[in-house]
């Protein structure tokens, strides 16, 4: 199966017969008229071009995002093969991305990410808050497979990069007006302020969000389900005390209000035990109605951050210091029922604070011919989660406090280093050793009619330790034309199960391994009219953590290992100056193996978030209007086939989207855009859980949170 998979990355090719490749610089020739324009990535920790980065990697700059009307990084899930976005159950202001069908299934701050997140260099340790609203962004890179040579904390599935706009050496800036369905009414504005020629240039950036939820609440909080206001703010400083040493310093601050997203329930099986008989008449049908029976309803996140990156060249190398603290508070209430009983009903308080400290040395020899980096990481984060649940099977006037405090401190040391053995071929080697030394503290309560029991106060350490390697050869075919082939190891941390009923049911659970093969190619084609990039991977996911439902409760656990294979295909082409094209294809086969018995899964289940197909589609057209001034037509599909949202019967039906925006420049620096997204009201669900069984310890529910529903507006830019 590894040799058929690696054979197609490579034999796919034939896809392009009798193509004349250009010959020039490409780099040099971005600005040429009618090519497709270069873009700058640094997955590999430095500069480089897209295409000559031997990864599977989604590269948009912030010029395209806007073009494709995308406000938050949840968006980005609609262009880019094999990549999967949920917010989850426990806030919209979640971000659980899944690549590749690798993810963090579970919301509990006891589980790790598996994609990581990463702001300016930085990684954001919580899924909480990590849909994160988009301003002042120069681009967005999505990493596909393990990175954990190059990138401070280790991701097993993959990175989403995000890089901001630094600030201009001259005054300048950018404001834009935004009113659309729902009241939404959306300001940004963000300034250029050079302080001192050469050696200080500052940038200030603020936005506000404010739109109504799509869902009336006919429960006791009333108003509408899923209401957004967002204030956040951030200052950049750019610091050149010498010519030879930058220093980058940046804060950031997000204060967000809201409502609690709807729950939706399909039905209940009042069979299984504390569902009322009456239950599923005590629903809203009406997909335009919910029911939540949580008073205190308003959804609250805050967060700050500040950051600094250091960089000092000494020649033969550069040493640079990325220093970051950030602290994150949440109040997220949700009626998992979607009823007027509480049966279901979860409120979540949580603070989390982190602070991390990266060491890179990097730099190139023998003639340029080695590009090298190395580098040491310290992580600590600090979490306090707490949680009141009612569970309907427990009886009757009960409530579950659960009080659980993980912490984490991770060790790490990294290197890779690409050398070129002739002017077309090179070979790629590295090697991450981390250590993990987690604790865990829980403090569980039940309540029943008034009365509070401790069932759990107990504390729990362990540590653990991996070493991971890459290898990969690269093969410049021709100047425009790589080929390359790879074999990385990546792990997702492990931890202790949060869901516990007694002490000795505080019991950890491993990290999860990957190995994986990939093989690819990229090409620019016709003078650089034409761009295609391929590749084929095959991954070996072992011990996986699978948040598993056994007798009415959930745990996590190592409960098996599965493998994926698949490919992603992404296509650009530029007819004309006027006229680009953009297609891509994503293809993910996941099944389980070795399934621990008696979790409700077979060999046949799909891991979640792992839809067999994603497609997108897209075209743009611009034109000079007589009279007016330069405008731009965008139209954009994207497409995911059936996919398991969560339970092995969570199964949501293949669906399609289409968004659009149409844009006239009618002043110099002045632009007026109409945009739509989900252009056709497509209802769809992005989590669902299925448990009708009605056997003992059956929850009896089928419920399921809703996607983005249709919205259109205007939008005025003004650049000065």
């Amino acid at each position: 199966m590894k040799t058929r998979i690696l054979q197609f990355g490579i034999s796919a090719l034939a896809l392009l017969p009798g193509v004349a490749f250009g010959q020039k610089d490409a780099a040099n020739d971005a600005t040429l008229t009618g090519q497709i324009a270069d873009i700058v990535v640094t997955a590999q920790r430095r500069e480089t071009r897209l295409q000559d980065t031997p990864i599977s990697i989604t590269a948009v700059s912030g010029q395209a995002l806007a073009e494709r009307a995308v406000t938050n990084l949840i968006d980005i899930t609609r262009f880019t093969p094999n990549l999967v976005s949920s917010s989850g159950t426990v806030s919209s202001n979640d971000g659980n991305y899944f690549i590749r069908g690798i993810g963090q299934q579970d919301a509990f701050s006891n589980v790790e990410p598996g994609v990581g997140v990463y702001l300016d260099g930085v990684y954001l340790g919580r899924t909480a808050g990590a849909a994160l609203d988009l301003a002042d962004i120069d681009r967005v890179e999505v990493l596909r497979g393990p990175q954990g040579t190059l990138f401070g904390r280790n991701t097993i599935g993959g990175a989403v990069n995000l890089t901001t706009t630094k600030p201009a050496d001259s005054f300048g800036g950018h404001g834009v007006l935004r009113v659309g369905e729902r009241s939404r009414i959306d300001a940004g504005l963000s300034i250029d302020l050079p302080v001192a020629a050469d050696l200080l240039t500052t940038k200030f950036s603020f936005i506000t969000k404010n739109i109504h939820g799509p869902v009336r609440n006919v429960g006791p909080a009333g108003g509408r389900a899923g209401d957004d206001r967002l204030l956040a703010g951030r200052g950049a400083f750019h610091f050149t005390p010498a010519s030879n040493l930058t220093i980058d310093t940046t804060v950031d601050v997000t204060r967000r209000r809201g409502t609690a997203q709807c729950s939706f329930t399909a039905g209940f099986n009042t069979a299984s035990a504390g569902i009322p008989a009456d239950a599923n008449s005590r629903v809203s049908p009406d997909r335009n109605l919910c029911y939540s029976s949580v008073v205190d309803n308003d959804a609250r996140l805050d967060t700050w951050g500040v950051a600094t990156t250091a960089a000092l060249d000494l020649g033969m190398a550069t040493l640079k210091s990325i220093t970051a603290y950030r602290k994150l508070r949440q109040y997220a209430p949700v009626d998992n029922d979607g009823s007027d009983y509480d049966l279901y009903d979860l409120i979540t308080r949580k603070r989390q604070s982190q602070f991390s400290e990266e060491i890179q040395a990097y730099g190139k020899g023998f003639g340029d011919r080695l590009s090298w980096l190395v580098g040491g990481y310290y992580f600590q984060e600090d979490i306090h989660e707490r949680q009141r649940l009612t569970f309907a099977v427990a009886g009757p006037n009960y409530f579950r406090y659960r009080d659980f405090k993980p912490e984490t401190k991770s060790y790490a040391v990294f290197g890779q280093a690409t050398l070129s053995l002739t002017e077309q071929l090179s070979v790629t080697g590295g090697l991450r050793w981390t250590r993990d030394d987690k604790t865990m503290d829980v403090f569980n309560q039940d309540q029943r009619a008034g009365v509070f029991t401790t069932v759990v106060d107990t504390l729990a350490k362990k540590h653990w330790s991996s070493v991971t390697p890459k290898i990969g050869v690269e093969w410049k075919a021709q100047p425009n034309w790589l080929l390359y082939a790879s074999y990385s190891e990546g792990f997702r941390g492990g931890g202790f199960n949060a869901r516990v009923r007694a002490a000795n049911q505080l019991i950890s659970f491993d990290p999860e391994k990957a190995k994986v093969y990939e093989a690819g190619s990229k090409i620019d084609a016709f003078d650089r009219r034409l761009r295609f990039n391929l590749a084929g991977f095959f991954t070996d996911y072992r011990s996986i953590q699978i948040l598993a439902l056994q007798n009415g409760f959930f745990s996590n656990r190592n409960a098996g290992d599965a493998h994926l294979y698949g490919f992603e295909a992404e296509l650009t082409a530029k007819p004309t100056g006027a006229l680009t094209f953009n297609g891509g294809v994503g293809y993910t086969h996941s099944r389980y193996r070795d399934l621990l018995p008696g979790i409700g899964l077979t060999t046949a289940s799909r891991l979640p978030y792992a839809p067999l197909w994603t497609v997108t589609i897209g075209g743009q057209y611009s034109h000079d209007i007589p009279g007016v001034g330069p405008a731009l037509l965008r139209v954009d599909y994207s497409y995911k086939s059936s996919q398991n949202i969560f339970s092995p019967d969570s199964i949501e039906p293949g669906y399609g989207l289409v968004n659009a925006r149409a844009a006239v420049t009618v002043h110099e620096g002045v632009e007026l855009a109409l945009y739509g997204r989900n252009l056709f009201d497509k209802h769809y669900a992005v989590f669902r859980s299925v448990d009708l069984s009605g056997g003992a310890g059956s929850l009896g529910i089928s419920n399921e949170f809703q996607g983005e529903r249709r919205e259109l507006g205007v939008e005025v830019n003004i650049s000065f």
